[in-house]
Order: structure tokens, then C-alpha cells, then sequence
């Protein structure tokens, strides 16, 4: 992963402000995306505003998924929200790896927020294929770019 420092200063400007109007993103720190997830998903919250609220906060509906629940498993619905770097998952050099955070907010029988947890993972692209399968199973087959990475199978 690249520092800061590593990158130059008119890089460094035109990205600071995109990451600003992306405030759940993959690039933050482990505690900053804890801070900035406690201040807005608390628990007993109904999924319809855990929805919107990520709405709210830029993070694309087109990377959230609803795993229901199996009945009588005591297994609860979740929702998992993918947090890719500010503007997307996009391979940029031939040889990159795709950064994310996985989201999973956990819900109780009436579709509350009990908790949450965050999984980071990442796919090694080489040539636009990627380099090594994800290390769980997933919910459809790993494609060649420019298919993101798939979410888990859960």
C-alpha cells in the first residue's frame, strides 16, 4: 500500500477532497472507521434507517446485500455493506490489488440493529485476472475484471 508521502503532491490534493464526500470508505484507519460507524449505527436502529443512513453517507447500494436468516437456526438477518476506496473498486495498472471493508450489521427478529462487525479483505488483480482465489466461499464465481469481487456466501 501506498504512503502519502509516496504519492505526488497534486495527487495527494485532488484525493483528499474526494475521500471528504465519501465518508465511509476502505482507505480510513481501523479506529476512524470505528469512530465514524459508532456515530452513526446504533444499536435497536430499524434497517429501514441503517438504509438510509448509508444512503447518507455515500455507501453504494449496488455493494449492499440482505442475507436473510435461517429460521429455527437462530441465525438473524444481516446486511453487509462493501466499502470500496472512494469512487469505486477500479484497476488502474495492470498489476493492483482491490482494498475493501465488509460491513455486516447484524439484525434481531423485528429488523433491528444489534450490532456490527467490519472484515477487511482484499483481491490481487494481475492483467485484469485475479491472482488467488478469496480465502471463503462465495456467492457467485469470481470473475475476471471488471466484475468486482464477490460477496461471501455466508
Amino acid at each position: 500500500m501506498r504512503t502519502l508521502a509516496a504519492i505526488p503532491p497534486l495527487a495527494v490534493a485532488l484525493l483528499l477532497p474526494a475521500c471528504a464526500s465519501y465518508p465511509l470508505h476502505a482507505t480510513l484507519s481501523d479506529a476512524e472507521l470505528r469512530s465514524r460507524l459508532d456515530a452513526n449505527f446504533q444499536p435497536g436502529t430499524p434497517l429501514a434507517e441503517v438504509e438510509s443512513r448509508l444512503d447518507e453517507l455515500r455507501a453504494s447500494k449496488k455493494y449492499r446485500r440482505l442475507y436473510p436468516g435461517e429460521p429455527g437456526a437462530g441465525s438473524q438477518r444481516r446486511l453487509l455493506a462493501r466499502l470500496y476506496r472512494p469512487g469505486g473498486p477500479w484497476i488502474e495498472e495492470a498489476t493492483q490489488t482491490i482494498d475493501w471493508v465488509d460491513v455486516n450489521f447484524n439484525l434481531d427478529d423485528h429488523d433491528t440493529l444489534t450490532t456490527f462487525t467490519t472484515d477487511r479483505g482484499g483481491l490481487r488483480y494481475v492483467n485484469g485476472r485475479p491472482y488467488a482465489p478469496l480465502p471463503y466461499e462465495t456467492l457467485y464465481p469470481l470473475n475476471n475484471w471488471p466484475s468486482p469481487p464477490p460477496p461471501p456466501a455466508y
